[in-house]
């Protein structure tokens, strides 16, 4: 079995941590997913937003100190905190799309390429560094 280290890097269970379900809330039906799902929760914890592997935001979840805030600022929280879930997705979709491929013979450097370049998908890091700038503007704000 061929591995190269950049290959290697994609495949730490810390990267991987990011593909779980969220654990459905009392008297939530719990549903069967094929694909993982990817949850984003502001610093506050005001705001929680629920993607989808596709990108596709699936549910965003309001604290009850959300409605403190106005609907300008919550609109905004929102906003910032679904472009992050979203970011995490498409970062989780090009890990699958990259390992879909190499599993089918493709060489890895080419499969990292069509991945990021010709479908234009966040990596991994790319997500991580989007989450932690997200996280350092509330301790500028």
């Amino acid at each position: 079995m061929y591995a190269d280290a950049a290959a290697s890097e994609h495949d730490t269970d810390s990267d991987l941590a990011a593909f779980h379900d969220p654990v459905p809330e009392t008297g939530e039906e719990e549903q069967d997913t094929l694909f993982p799902l990817f949850v984003v929760t502001n610093p506050p914890g005001t705001v929680s937003v629920t993607a989808a592997i596709s990108g596709q935001l699936q549910q965003i979840q309001l604290s009850a100190q959300a409605s403190k805030m106005t609907e300008s600022e919550l609109g905004h929280e929102i906003q910032r905190t679904a472009a992050v879930a979203i970011k995490k997705a498409q970062a989780g979709l090009n890990y699958f799309v990259y390992s879909t491929l190499v599993k089918q013979g493709m060489d890895h450097s080419s499969a990292r390429n069509f991945v990021e370049f010709g479908m234009h998908l966040p990596n991994i890091e790319q997500a991580k560094e989007a989450e932690a700038d997200f996280v350092a503007q509330y301790r500028r704000e």
